[in-house]
């Protein structure tokens, strides 16, 4: 087992007093935060291939990988995938092509060229709104509910079908209301054909599956009553329910897997299924995600909110890790360390944040923290990690090296470690989706189509690896050739809203769409 750590005297650690643990410098935005939103590729089966905003090449999809804007999404023959935004699930077939069109604090808007998309909204606010972009027609959801969107590119068609909730169909010279329990098949410029429910099929049972594994975990009931309060939560217990509803995508992970303890110091705390010896941060990779910078992706099936939200704490001879404060919404980290300069050159250390370490964001001009003198973890025995920096760029999988004290001077959230292509994306995908050129139906029009990565670099080595502010992005697309800075946007035809009326009983049933 793994030597005790050198913690600070139990007398010392009581007599602090319980700080708040929030993941963000309090200091105002520099004119600029990312969306705090954030997607989560949460499930695979099969060859996935993934193209991230900025390359042209597509690669193999990672599991606990971070989903933004302008990012897409292949599934091959029988391979699935399953997507999490907070509590909300979105699920694909085999052969469906897929992409993030705008997804930001107010708007989750998504495209679908082809195959079969499922989506489980459990949760949609009065202020946000839920979109789908098909070549046939443009998808508003309405309220929480249960979806399914099929589009056929031989037949030029789609079907969407409501099972739960309700939907608002663009296509034709009309819009239309689909209630629970219909499907609507609908043509480019031809009015929505509506008639009772599809019956359900394989992937509908796999829906459905997976949706049970989901209730699962989340209907766990909460760990007893814990004799300390946690840091700024109520004392009786810390509810995985509540982490959903402050948007911690992930945090049904938590009852599934490890267990939920009382610890002296913080109240309820997670523990992690992992040998004794384990780490945070020391199972998995790093990888550059726009905009938020170098991004830690574990390979833990539970490896996703206890390293992008809350904190970690040494407790009793073993890692623990404890929720942020309470507030109306969690904010989304790429990776809540710290890193060291100064040391080797060809070498990265970085160092899991305590419960009372302030974090900083990357991209603020001032985005360089350093940790308390009282922080306990960087007296843990093992606690500093440390890779080489050609694996590190490179997306390389992480060998810890245990016991090394901390290299140089901590240098804050960003390791100042200039990215290349292979550390947005990993490997050759086995599945590329075919040519695809028909323009998308849209409500909304999404934003610009991102800067090729090619053309970020010097600017990237000008800001030491830290993610390009706003005046900069803007510079650029002044500078170069449309062709030469972004990938070639989506083409979309842009739909006025019209007046909702609802579609006429078809005269004949609607032709099915082969699955």
């Amino acid at each position: 087992m793994k030597s005790g750590p050198l913690l600070l005297g139990a007398a010392i650690l009581a007599a602090l007093p319980l700080l708040s643990q929030g993941p963000v410098d309090k200091s105002p935005p520099d004119d600029f935060d990312p969306p705090n939103r954030v997607a989560r590729l949460n499930w695979l089966s099969g060859d996935v291939s993934f193209q991230p905003a900025g390359l042209e090449e597509w690669g193999t999809a990672r599991l606990n990988y971070p989903l933004t804007t302008s990012d897409h999404l292949y599934t091959g023959k029988d391979a699935r995938a399953e997507i999490e935004i907070g509590p909300n699930a979105l699920r694909l077939d085999g052969k469906s092509n897929f992409g993030f069109l705008n997804l930001d604090d107010s708007i989750v808007q998504v495209s679908l060229t082809e195959g079969s998309l499922e989506i489980r909204l459990r949760v949609l606010a009065d202020d946000d709104s839920f979109e789908v972009a098909t070549p046939n027609g443009a998808i508003t959801l309405l309220r929480a509910g249960d979806y399914r969107i099929d589009t056929d590119p031989e037949r030029d068609a789609t079907m969407l079908t409501v099972r739960s909730g309700q939907a608002e169909l663009f296509s034709g010279a009309n819009s239309v209301i689909i209630r629970s329990q219909e499907t609507a098949y609908f043509q480019t410029d031809q009015n929505a054909d509506i008639r009772p429910a599809n019956d359900t099929d394989r992937f509908d049972a796999f829906v459905a599956a997976r949706e049970d594994a989901w209730q699962a975990n989340t209907d766990t009931p909460p760990p007893p009553v814990s004799r300390y309060r946690s840091i700024d939560r109520d004392p009786d217990h810390v509810s995985v329910a509540d982490l959903m509803d402050e948007g911690v995508t992930g945090a049904e992970d938590l009852n599934h897997y490890g267990t939920w303890e009382n610890t002296p110091f913080f109240g309820q705390a997670w523990v992690p299924p992992v040998d004794p010896g384990w780490t945070p941060y020391s199972d998995g990779s790093w990888a550059y995600v726009e905009p938020w910078g170098w991004t830690w992706i574990d390979s833990a099936p539970w490896g996703f909110a206890p390293f992008h939200y809350g904190r970690w704490a040494y407790a009793t001879y073993h890692w623990v890790w404890i929720p942020g404060p309470k507030q109306r919404k969690q904010t989304y980290a790429p990776a809540l360390v710290t890193f060291y300069g100064d040391g080797p050159a060809d070498r990265v250390s970085w160092l899991p944040l305590g419960p009372r370490d302030i974090w900083t964001p990357p991209w603020r001009p001032q985005g360089n923290n350093v940790l308390p003198r009282l922080s306990s973890n960087r007296m843990v025995n093992g606690a500093v990690l440390s890779m080489s920096k050609a694996d590190f760029v490179a997306g390389g999988r992480v060998r810890p090296v245990s016991g090394i004290a901390p290299e140089g001077r901590a240098i804050g959230s960003s390791p100042q470690v200039m990215p290349v292509p292979q550390s947005l994306l990993v490997g050759d995908s086995r599945v590329r989706p075919p040519a695809f050129s028909r323009p998308l139906i849209l409500r909304t029009a999404p934003p610009l189509a991102p800067i090729l990565f090619s053309a970020t670099v010097g600017v990237l080595a000008q800001n030491r690896g830290k993610p390009l502010a706003p005046a900069q992005v803007e510079l650029l697309r002044r500078q170069l050739p449309a062709a030469v800075v972004q990938r070639p946007a989506v083409r979309y035809t842009k739909l006025l809203t019209p007046r909702v009326t609802k579609a006429p009983p078809p005269a004949k049933p609607a032709r099915p769409i082969p699955r």
